[in-house]
């Protein structure tokens, strides 16, 4: 199993002096593990914690764990979580901690650009890493749907 951040900023790049190619460390930006044997699907009556860690003083033996969460947290935005072709709904966790509906990060590009304004009326503005648009809903069209 393989895990790998987008548009992850802490990926190194090193030019080499001898004019070689470049390199590229991207161990920062993605977490591998082994999935045991005919444990090829997602297991949620085990802890699955995407995008930080809350960890609270507790004895994970009392839950019948074998281990406890140990790494840093992560500071940004996960949608779109996979696994064998099916889509997992983010939006109704059993136990959110500091987390939030939404992105920050590529929300801020709907609420400042006025020429989206009017995208909310007939559809929703969707935020990237670098600009909006809007995804009208059906019958309307055209870059902020009023057409």
């Amino acid at each position: 199993v393989r895990f790998v951040a987008d548009l992850c900023k802490l990926a190194e790049i090193a030019e080499q002096e001898d004019g070689s190619a470049l390199g590229f460390d991207s161990s920062n930006c993605q977490a591998i593990g082994t999935v045991p044997p005919f444990n090829e699907f997602l297991n949620v009556n085990t802890p699955l914690q995407l995008g930080g860690l809350f960890i609270e003083q507790f004895a994970p033996t009392d839950y019948g764990w074998q281990a406890m969460p140990t790494h840093k947290s992560f500071d940004g935005c996960i949608k779109n979580l996979v696994l064998n072709s099916k889509l997992y709904d983010l939006a109704h966790p059993g136990l959110s901690r500091n987390s939030f509906a939404g992105c920050a990060q590529t929300d801020e590009y709907c609420s400042r650009s006025e020429a989206l304004a009017n995208c909310w009326v007939h559809g929703t503005c969707v935020g990237s890493f670098t600009k909006a648009k809007c995804h009208c809903d059906a019958g309307w069209s055209g870059p902020d749907c009023s057409t």
